[in-house]
């Protein structure tokens, strides 16, 4: 009867406690990398030595997947957006960016740097979709500079619970499945 309580227990502990998903992403022309708990999962670095494993061994042929066509309706699309939007169960997001670019001409920086700086409100109302954000920091700065240069970082913190991500993939799935009824023309 003790052991039925502590996996109870245990089963509740990872169902409803937020779990932090720590992500980190560089990019620039020199280097990027893509690092979940500080563990690299794609780097530049991975992806040439996988090309040089590549070109000694024997490349077989892709195999082809068949697709499958699925009609969206854009009134399900706006159901599913607002019960994206107005649920009380999302994820917990902290975000903090920061991007330092330059495009060879200043006129050019300039004008970018103003288009960039107005992409913070849209890019939040689309994070705002999924996510409860806690913290969002995108710090752009123009580098005045006479040569192409992209520096990118990101470092980004998502608490989700194992509930949290039940209740999300039901709302998709139910989406999906909506999208797919076809309704006679009468």
């Amino acid at each position: 009867m003790n052991l039925l309580f502590f996996i109870l227990l245990i089963i509740l502990f990872l169902l409803f406690v937020p779990i932090p998903f720590k992500f980190d992403m560089h990019f620039s022309f020199e280097d990027y990398y893509i690092k979940i708990y500080g563990f690299t999962i794609v780097s530049k670095n991975k992806i040439y030595n996988r090309k040089n494993k590549n070109s000694k061994e024997k490349i077989s042929p892709p195999i082809k997947k068949s697709k499958k066509n699925i009609k969206f309706k854009k009134e399900n699309f706006k159901i599913f957006l607002s019960k994206l939007y107005h649920r009380h169960f999302k994820p917990t997001l902290y975000i903090d960016s920061y991007l330092s670019y330059s495009l060879n001409d200043a006129f050019k920086t300039a004008i970018s740097f103003g288009i960039l700086n107005n992409i913070n409100t849209p890019l939040y109302i689309l994070l705002n979709l999924i996510f409860k954000i806690k913290k969002f920091k995108f710090e752009i700065k123009p580098l005045f500079e006479d040569e192409y240069f992209l520096d990118y970082d990101t470092s980004s913190i998502i608490f989700l619970s194992l509930a949290e991500l039940i209740y999300i993939t039901t709302i998709v799935f139910k989406y999906v499945l909506n999208s797919k009824e076809v309704t006679p023309d009468n």
